[in-house]
């Protein structure tokens, strides 16, 4: 097939590569800067979301220091220390990984909910955290939009941060963490 403007550019096979690149080109070659208008602001577009990063990936593991070694030997990532989170009944640990973290959750008490998760489905990746400015109004507008929270209130976090969770039944299976940082971060 022949990249052109009338037909469709393939993504895959002959030319793929191709077809992508003339694709953007084409949509970049349409835009002009009176299309802008700076007058827009975030706010005024209404039911949009603030994810403004994955802040961590969370893995549930029995023992901190133990699951640490492999970070630490094999990725050579440096754990910045371990904090007990008594809100959430748990220990974690943070290994730094560019803008983001790899957050170790172990249970600190047995009836936390990362014990009852290990129980079940064994050590591994156990929720994304995604970093907001504003937990509270997250919050709303997710259950406005109809998504079944964990936590219809935020609580506290590691790093005194506000945190809620979105029930994996909203997420097709995946547990997700919003987090606001401390303003003075």
């Amino acid at each position: 097939m022949e990249n052109s403007p009338s037909s469709p550019s393939p993504l895959a096979g002959e030319g793929g590569g191709e077809g992508v690149t003339t694709c953007h080109l084409q949509f970049v070659s349409n835009w002009s800067e009176t299309d802008a208008s700076p007058d827009i602001r975030i706010s005024d577009l209404g039911g949009l979301n603030m994810l403004k990063k994955i802040n961590h990936i969370a893995v549930a593991v029995n023992n901190i220091e133990e699951a640490a070694k492999f970070y630490q030997t094999v990725l050579g990532l440096n754990l910045s220390g371990v904090e007990v989170v008594t809100a959430q009944k748990t220990r974690v640990g943070f290994f730094k990984i560019g803008e983001s973290n790899i957050e170790l959750v172990q249970p600190a008490e047995p009836d936390s909910p990362i014990a009852k998760f290990l129980e079940a489905k064994g050590q591994g990746i156990h929720h994304i955290c995604f970093e907001v400015d504003d937990v509270e109004a997250e919050v709303k507008t997710y259950l406005q939009k109809g998504a079944t929270l964990i936590d219809q209130t935020p609580r506290p976090g590691a790093h005194n941060t506000k945190v809620a969770f979105v029930h994996p039944k909203s997420s097709n299976g995946v547990l997700i963490e919003l987090c606001e940082l401390p303003k003075n971060h």
